[in-house]
């Protein structure tokens, strides 16, 4: 921990006592509420999700896949990269981080890469976003929306922040069992619960003693910075669509304090920095509100935006071709 952080980690743990002490009633309820989240929501979604993940990532290491080639030229990502874009835009936070560390701890990925894929790599899963925010939103297709908003502002992370250097190690493969993807995805799920909950009661607290005082839409702006659920839930209090729209594509881009906690939850068992992480998250969640705002504006057509950034920065920048997946000492697949 850098030494300039100590003196406010000591001031919130102080405040966070002395809430915990003065209110241990309505704590203890906020805990309740989210653990039961954490059983009703996030383990069901989460939990296969971290299992199957696995056994892909598993697969995936020590061989090229050409299959991804086109889209890890297109981002400047490490041959076999692909992979782990794609897992992390379809699965959902913070599968992608458990990805990344996988296939750092199968010797196919540099810390140093791990670290710069780290944001991208995760995103809101397509589930949430159908499963969520039909309930606050009016229009159908929406949801579609947010998530190809959120896919676009990921590709323009991808290609601004591409790893610039390879793995130079011989990968073996890596064989993981069933069980073993169980009980990688045990632990990994009780880090993630033990955020959801801890989130849950600085998040009530805050909307009982501070949000009362602030006029809409900033507690509602607040909460879905602070958690993504319950700020996409919150919406429904602003009755303009519009910017209910847009404040969703902020909310599921950045994806919220708690969620970069659960990634560094993750991330931490390989000493991976979040430096890359918060940087890109808090570019896609800018970038989300401004793609939203257009598409709000001006139609869906300004979804081909983030697409035409990626051709011209491509052919503007040469972005060499690296390997993830290396099968010698060379690199290259």
């Amino acid at each position: 921990m850098k030494a300039h952080a100590r003196p406010f980690l000591l001031i919130g743990a102080l405040a966070g006592m002395l809430c915990l002490i003065i209110d241990s009633r309505h704590a203890a309820q906020y805990a309740s509420d989210a653990l039961v989240l954490c059983l009703r929501t996030v383990i069901p979604s989460l939990f296969p999700m971290f299992v199957l993940s696995g056994l892909m990532v598993s697969a995936l290491t020590g061989s090229g896949h050409r299959a991804l080639s086109a889209l890890e030229d297109l981002l400047g990502l490490p041959k076999g990269g692909g992979s782990l874009f794609l897992l992390g835009a379809v699965s959902g936070f913070p599968v992608g981080a458990q990805c990344i560390v996988q296939a750092m701890d199968a010797g196919s990925l540099s810390k140093y890469d791990g670290e710069r894929m780290l944001g991208f790599c995760n995103n809101c899963s397509p589930a949430f976003l159908f499963g969520i925010l039909g309930s606050v939103l009016s229009d159908t297709f929406a949801p579609l929306l947010v998530f190809l908003i959120q896919l676009g502002t990921a590709m323009m992370a991808a290609v601004l922040w591409s790893p610039d250097s390879a793995s130079s190690m011989e990968v073996p493969r890596s064989d993981l069992s069933l069980p073993q993807a169980v009980n990688r995805a045990v632990r990994s799920m009780v880090s993630v619960c033990a955020w959801v909950v801890l989130a849950s009661v600085v998040t009530g607290f805050l909307k009982r003693w501070l949000f009362p005082f602030l006029p809409e839409p900033v507690p509602t702006f607040l909460t879905g910075l602070m958690e993504l659920t319950g700020g996409v839930l919150g919406l429904g209090t602003i009755p303009d669509e519009g910017l209910r729209f847009i404040l969703c594509c902020v909310f599921v881009c950045f994806g919220g304090v708690s969620v970069l906690l659960q990634i560094q939850s993750i991330a931490g068992e390989k000493g991976l920095s979040m430096g890359f992480c918060v940087r890109q998250k808090l570019f896609q969640g800018s970038l989300g509100g401004v793609l939203g705002g257009l598409c709000a504006a001006f139609g869906p057509a300004c979804l081909l935006l983030p697409a035409v950034f990626v051709l011209l920065w491509k052919k503007a920048v040469e972005i060499p071709g690296k390997s993830v997946y290396n099968i010698t000492r060379k690199g290259g697949v």
